[in-house]
């Protein structure tokens, strides 16, 4: 069960995104019915990727025209001034859906861009306040890659009691082995399982989670509508100009930062009132990772153990299928 976990675990994002077979999706639910660990794991993620739009109303009065309606310039008037306000609203509209698919466009092209090189980091910190259990805490984790080779390193910082605070995996992309270290408990572990643990998409895929909503072709009056729903503005953010893209209701709020020099998400806030505040923030650097960030350390001290996580040929051939 540990291992099928595992592999659950790597295409919950993709479930939630909804871009799996049905025949995944159906061994997915298979397995979150009888495993609570996953089924709360889902609920979790499905809480953090809200993201859905708002459409403003908008009620047009007609003037009662009173005693008599005798003059025809004053209906011609009135006829010409309605249509000239659905031109202006169809126009802002069709202006302002161009103008975010124009920037989550260029975001997008930027994140596979960034994909294609072969030096980067990428830095995910994760704040969240939880107000039903009156808890918070901060997380962050950094993805180091050069030459086919990387290092993970997952920090839990203020205001977290948990075993294991510092992590360390290192390996090679597409490689079915790995060594993973808590430096808590000064453990290593040699890993080895029948798929692979780290393939190159993997490295920005928080980043491109956050921006599928976007990235997805729904048809046009559907883009449209989710788009609209969204405010515009922009804000300051490290000291550097944002876009803020901005969808609320009378239960949540969620906002997308995006730098606009670089066209590049770094912020991302949901408030879903009165129970879960998230903020993460994001950042890619290019050409600073050194190859001695990718060398395994001396395990000397270190407790060593082998572990195998193969898992069936069925979970496997989900896992080929998505992959």
């Amino acid at each position: 069960m540990k291992n099928e976990c595992i592999v659950i675990k790597d295409l919950l994002p993709s479930y939630i995104a909804g871009i799996l077979s049905s025949e995944t999706e159906k061994s997915i639910n298979e397995h979150i019915e009888h495993c609570e660990k996953c089924k709360k794991m889902l609920e979790e993620m499905e809480v953090s990727k809200q993201n859905t739009a708002n459409n403003a109303e908008e009620k047009i009065e007609l003037d009662y025209l009173k005693k008599y309606n005798k003059k025809m310039k004053i209906l011609k008037a009135f006829i010409l001034s309605i249509v000239l306000l659905v031109i202006l609203f169809s126009s802002g509209f069709i202006v302002k859906y161009n103008y975010i698919a124009n920037i989550m466009e260029k975001v997008s092209n930027n994140i596979q861009e960034i994909e294609k090189q072969n030096n980067y980091m990428v830095t995910v910190t994760e704040h969240r306040i939880d107000y039903e259990r009156k808890n918070n805490f901060s997380y962050i984790t950094k993805h180091y890659y050069k030459d086919n080779k990387y290092k993970t390193e997952n920090h839990s910082l203020a205001n977290v009691d948990l075993e294991n605070n510092d992590t360390y995996d290192y390996g090679e992309i597409d490689s079915n082995n790995r060594i993973s270290i808590i430096e808590d408990t000064k453990t290593a572990y040699k890993e080895s399982r029948n798929y692979a643990y780290m393939k190159k998409e993997y490295l920005l895929r928080d980043i491109k989670n956050v921006i599928t909503i976007f990235d997805t072709d729904f048809g046009i009056f559907q883009n449209l509508y989710m788009t609209f729903g969204y405010q515009i503005r922009t804000d300051r953010y490290n000291g550097k100009e944002c876009f803020v893209l901005k969808a609320t209701d009378n239960q949540y709020y969620v906002e997308y930062w995006i730098e606009k020099d670089s066209l590049m998400l770094v912020r991302t806030i949901q408030d879903i009132y009165n129970r879960i505040y998230t903020e993460n923030t994001y950042e890619v650097t290019k050409d600073t990772v050194k190859d001695e960030d990718l060398v395994i350390p001396n395990l000397d001290g270190y407790k060593v153990e082998e572990t195998n996580a193969n898992v069936n040929d069925e979970l496997l051939k989900i896992y080929n299928n998505v992959f």
